[in-house]
């Protein structure tokens, strides 16, 4: 049972990871943006709305290119795998005891 605690704080470690990661390029991507716009001197707001928007879903884009990233996500699914496979043994093992008691 332990192993199986051991192996989803794996995966949530590594989706933490990849989170910050995340949110460091939608930073860097918003920092160019606003500069951008203001400089352009938007007034209407549903236009820096969807500037914003914009910023982001780029921001996405070019995570998903990063080797780094694309490293991480490979982790975060081989993590996950393993972690499934400890539960589903886990849990038959459980069961099978539960079938020998009766």
């Amino acid at each position: 049972m332990e192993d199986t605690r051991d192996a989803w704080k794996n995966v949530a470690g590594k989706v933490e990871s990849l989170g910050h990661k995340l949110k460091l390029h939608l930073e860097q991507e918003q920092d160019d943006g606003v500069q951008d716009r203001a400089s352009s001197d938007t007034s209407n707001a549903f236009d820096q709305l969807a500037g914003q928007v914009t910023d982001a879903f780029d921001s996405l884009g070019n995570a998903a290119k990063d080797d780094a990233v694309q490293s991480d996500v490979r982790e975060i699914a081989a993590s996950i795998k393993h972690a499934l496979i400890t539960t589903c043994q886990a849990v038959g093992a459980q069961v099978g005891e539960l079938m020998e008691r009766k």
